[in-house]
C-alpha cells in the first residue's frame, strides 16, 4: 500500500488561507478562503471576480488531463454581477483526480470544454488529495426496499445494476442502513435475493442493518441476509458485527450492525428502537475497539430528529427516531455517539437525495461524524415549500433514481464519494473527507475544561451545546493533549434543577461545567410560568403575557435533540385574548423555519382569541409533537401565505376535544392545521377559510371531526375526512359517546402520545 501524502492532526487547528489570485481569460480571476488545513478537504469559500454578465454560471472539477468527467457541475449559480461566490460545504470533498476548478457560462456549459471555461482556478499543492491506494473499501446504501417494484420504481433491477456498478469499481464490500424489504414477506425476500444473484456481487459481500421495514420478520431477515463473517452475540440476533482485519500494516475495520426492534413498520417515532441487551452488546465492543488501531463503522437504519443529518429542516420527515426522555434507550444511544466521537455512524430511513446536500453531520464537533444515505430505489427531495417529494420532483421512474455511497478508507481518512448510481456519476456537494484517528482514554490520568462552552445559559427543556468547549487531558508523563471522546453526563432535557453538566473521560475523574438552566419554557425571560411542567404541576398559562412566552419558546431555534416543551405539561388557567398585547404575530413555522411543540397543552375548556397579521404562514401553535386538548382557539389570522391555528400535527401527534373557529384571509386558510399525519379526534371547526381542515399531507386519522367551516362568498367547505354539519346537539352527542369506536381509537393515540 502506498502511503498517503497527507498529514492530519489529531489536534486540528482551524486556518485560514487566503490563497493568491489565479488570472484567466483577461480580467477573471479567483481565490480560495479555506476553512482548515486538511489536505482534500476543500470546505471553504471560492470567488470568482471580473465575470462578464449575468445569469447563470457552473463550476466543474479539472483534473491534469482536463475536465472531471466522471462528476457531475460541483454548483451551478444565478449571478448579477460580476462576482461569483461558492460557498463549499463542511468536509468537501477533493478527490485524488482533481487539481482545480473551472467556470463556464450557461451557454457554454451545455458541452463544456476546458479551453472555452471563462475561469479556471488551480488547487495549491499543499490542498491536492495526492496519489494514495485504499486499504479498504465499501460501498454505503440503504432502503432497497425491492416493493417498490410494484409502483413503477424498479427497485430489483436498480438493485442489481448498483451492485454490478459495485463491482465494476472493484468495491469489497456492501453495507447497507435498513430496509431492503416492504414488510418482509416472502415474495419480497425472493426478489431481494433473485435480484443479488442476478448481479456480479457474491451475497456474502453484502451485510444488512435490520430497518423499521424488515423489523417484524426477524427469522426471514436473518435467513436471507446472512454475510460470510457475521458475529451474533446469541442465536437469532439481527444485530452482529463484522471485523475486517487490515493488511499489510493497515488498520482494522469493525462494523456494527444494529437494528431496530419494533412491532411495526410505523413504531420507529413513537417507541426506544434499542433495548437494553442490545446497547449493552454495542457498548462492550465500542470499550474493546475504541483506541486500538481499528476504524469504527456503526450502521443503523433510522435517523435522528434534529440530531446530525438526515433533514435539512429538522422535522419535515415524519417517522424519525426520536431523543427524550420518555425513551432511555434511544438516550443511551445518543449517549453513546456523543462520546465515541471517532466512530462513523451510517443511516437511512427518508430516502433524502444526496442532492439536497444535508448527508453529513457531527453536531458542530460534539458527536460521532454521521453520514445519512438516500435509497437506492427512491431518493426524495423537497419541495419549494419545504415538503418531501416522494419521486424527487419526477426524476424517479422506473430506471431513474438510485443513489449511494463508495467509500475508500486510507491510513489516515476515509472518503465518501456521493454517486448517481443511474448517471454513474459523482454528486461533488454529496461526498465527504472524514479524518480517522483513536482516543486513548485508558492512559488519561486527569482531565480539564480549558476552554469553556459558548452557552452556558439554557431554558427548561433544552438540551446541553458543547460548541466551543475545550477538554485537555492529562497523562501519566506529564504531557497533555485536547481530547474529543468524552461523553456527558446527561444527554436529555434541562431543568432548572440541573446547576452544572459533568464531562466524562476513561476513568478520569468527571469535571463539572457549571449552567444556569430557567425554570419555565420562557426563551427570553418574558413571562415565566409558574409550576414544574410536570403531570401533577403542570406550566400555568394564565394570561397573554404568559402565552407570549410560550410562543417566543415554539418560535425558538431548536437545540440538539430538543423541542419546546419536550415532554411537558401545560394547563391554561383562563379565558386569554391575544388581539391587544404588543407585537404578537403568532408562530412563523414553516416550510424553512421549522419550529416544534413536544408538550401536552390542556386549554382546560378555556379560550384563546387571535387576531394575527403576517405576511409569511402564520398559525398559533407551530409544528406539534405532543397533544393540544380541550382548548377553544378563536379570531383571525391574515397572511399573505398560509393561515391556520396549527402548522402541522406530526405523526404520534394528538389534538383532541378541541373547537377552531376563527376567519382565515389566506390563499391557504386551513381549518385545523397545514398538513396532518398524527391524530384528531373530537374536533369542531368553524368559521371562514379556503380549506376546510387542512392544505396538503394528510396521512392523519380522524374520529369525529366535523366541519361547518365556509368559504369567503359563504358556500361550505368539506373534505373527505370530516362531516358537515352545523347540528351542534348531534356533535356535542357524537364527542360524549364513549362506547364508540371513534372514542376508543382516538383515546388509546391520545394514551400513546
Amino acid at each position: 500500500m502506498k502511503t498517503r501524502i497527507v498529514s492530519i492532526v489529531l489536534t486540528v487547528f482551524f486556518l485560514i488561507s487566503l490563497l493568491p489570485a489565479v488570472p484567466f481569460a483577461e480580467e477573471v480571476s479567483a481565490t480560495y478562503v479555506f476553512s482548515n488545513g486538511l489536505r482534500g478537504d476543500g470546505e471553504g469559500t471560492l470567488t470568482f471576480e471580473g465575470i462578464n454578465g449575468y445569469g447563470k454560471v457552473c463550476l466543474y472539477f479539472t483534473t491534469e488531463y482536463g475536465l472531471y468527467e466522471d462528476c457531475e457541475p460541483v454548483a451551478v449559480q444565478t449571478v448579477s454581477s460580476m462576482r461569483a461566490v461558492f460557498t463549499l460545504p463542511r468536509a468537501f470533498l477533493l478527490p485524488p483526480e482533481v487539481t482545480g476548478f473551472a467556470l463556464f457560462y450557461e451557454a457554454d456549459a451545455q458541452s463544456p470544454a476546458l479551453e472555452n471555461a471563462c475561469a479556471v482556478y488551480a488547487l495549491p499543492e499543499d490542498k491536492l488529495f495526492g496519489e494514495a491506494d485504499p486499504a479498504f473499501t465499501f460501498a454505503s446504501v440503504s432502503d432497497v426496499h425491492v416493493n417498490y417494484d410494484d409502483n413503477g420504481y424498479g427497485a430489483s433491477k436498480k438493485w442489481t445494476n448498483a451492485l454490478d456498478f459495485f463491482d465494476l469499481m472493484g468495491i469489497d464490500s456492501v453495507v447497507i442502513s435498513g430496509d431492503i424489504t416492504g414488510s418482509g414477506t416472502q415474495t419480497e425476500y425472493n426478489r431481494y435475493r433473485s435480484a443479488v444473484s442476478a448481479s456480479y456481487v457474491a451475497p456474502e459481500r453484502i451485510y444488512e442493518a435490520q430497518g423499521n421495514h424488515d423489523a417484524t420478520q426477524v427469522a426471514r431477515f436473518l435467513e436471507y441476509t446472512q454475510g460470510e463473517d457475521d458475529v451474533h452475540p446469541f442465536e437469532g440476533s439481527a444485530w452482529f458485527y463484522v471485523l475486517k482485519e487490515g493488511e499489510n500494516g493497515a488498520r482494522d475495520n469493525l462494523f456494527i450492525f444494529m437494528a431496530q426492534e419494533l412491532s411495526s413498520t410505523s413504531a420507529t417515532p413513537n417507541v426506544d428502537n434499542f433495548s437494553t441487551r442490545q446497547l449493552d452488546w454495542v457498548e462492550g465492543l465500542l470499550e474493546t475497539y475504541a483506541g486500538t488501531d481499528t476504524n469504527i463503522f456503526i450502521i443503523e437504519h433510522a435517523m435522528i430528529r434534529n440530531f446530525g443529518p438526515g433533514d435539512k429542516y429538522n422535522g419535515v420527515y415524519v417517522e424519525p427516531m426520536y431523543f427524550k426522555d420518555a425513551f432511555p434507550g434511544n438516550m443511551r444511544f445518543k449517549s453513546l455517539l456523543t462520546t465515541y466521537k471517532e466512530a462513523i455512524m451510517m443511516s437511512g430511513h427518508t430516502h433524502l437525495s444526496l442532492r439536497e446536500g444535508y448527508n453529513f453531520g457531527d453536531e458542530n464537533g460534539t458527536a460521532a461524524r454521521m453520514i445519512h444515505n438516500s435509497s437506492i430505489s427512491q431518493p426524495r427531495s423537497y419541495t419549494s415549500s419545504g415538503t418531501i417529494s416522494y419521486n424527487s420532483e419526477g426524476r424517479t421512474t422506473e430506471t431513474a433514481g438510485s443513489e449511494g455511497y463508495l467509500v475508500y478508507v486510507y491510513d489516515d481518512c476515509a472518503t465518501y464519494v456521493g454517486y448517481d448510481l443511474t448517471a454513474q456519476k459523482i454528486i461533488p456537494t454529496a461526498s465527504y473527507l472524514i479524518p480517522l484517528y483513536s482516543e486513548d482514554r485508558a492512559s488519561a490520568q486527569s482531565i480539564a475544561v480549558t476552554a469553556p462552552p459558548v452557552k452556558t445559559v439554557y431554558d427548561g427543556g433544552e438540551c446541553f451545546d458543547a460548541a466551543g468547549m475545550v477538554v485537555t487531558a492529562t497523562y501519566a508523563d506529564g504531557t497533555t493533549a485536547e481530547v474529543k471522546g468524552w461523553g456527558l453526563s446527561k444527554v436529555g432535557a434541562l431543568s432548572s434543577s440541573d446547576k452544572s453538566v459533568s464531562i466524562t473521560y476513561g476513568n478520569c475523574a468527571p469535571v463539572a461545567v457549571p449552567i444556569t438552566v430557567a425554570k419555565g419554557p420562557s426563551v427570553h425571560g418574558e413571562g415565566e410560568l409558574q409550576g414544574s411542567g410536570t403531570e401533577t404541576d403542570p406550566f400555568l398559562v394564565s394570561s397573554a403575557a404568559d402565552f407570549a412566552a410560550l410562543t417566543k419558546c415554539f418560535n425558538a431555534s431548536t437545540s440538539s435533540g430538543g423541542a419546546c416543551g419536550t415532554g411537558k405539561f401545560y394547563r391554561q388557567t383562563a379565558d386569554i385574548d391575544m388581539t391587544g398585547y404588543p407585537s404578537y404575530e403568532g408562530t412563523h413555522a414553516n416550510g424553512d423555519a421549522k419550529c416544534y411543540f413536544a408538550g401536552i397543552y390542556d386549554g382546560a375548556g378555556h379560550t384563546l382569541t387571535v387576531n394575527i397579521k403576517s405576511s409569511g404562514q402564520t398559525s398559533v401553535f407551530p409544528y406539534i409533537y405532543g397533544a393540544i386538548i380541550n382548548l377553544k382557539v378563536r379570531g383571525s389570522i391574515n397572511s399573505d401565505a398560509s393561515a391556520q391555528p396549527i402548522r402541522t400535527v406530526q405523526s404520534g401527534a394528538v389534538v383532541a376535544n378541541c373547537v377552531f373557529e376563527m376567519t382565515l384571509t389566506s390563499s391557504k386558510g386551513n381549518g385545523v392545521s397545514y398538513s396532518i399525519y398524527g391524530t384528531l379526534l373530537n374536533v369542531y371547526v368553524a368559521g371562514v377559510g379556503t380549506k376546510a381542515v387542512y392544505s396538503s399531507g394528510s396521512d392523519g386519522k380522524y374520529y369525529n371531526v366535523f366541519t361547518n367551516m365556509k368559504s369567503a362568498s359563504d358556500s361550505p367547505l368539506t373534505h373527505s375526512t370530516t362531516t358537515a354539519s352545523d347540528d351542534l346537539d348531534a356533535i356535542a352527542a357524537a364527542f360524549n359517546d364513549r362506547t364508540g369506536e371513534a372514542f376508543t381509537n382516538g383515546i388509546a393515540a391520545l394514551s400513546a402520545n
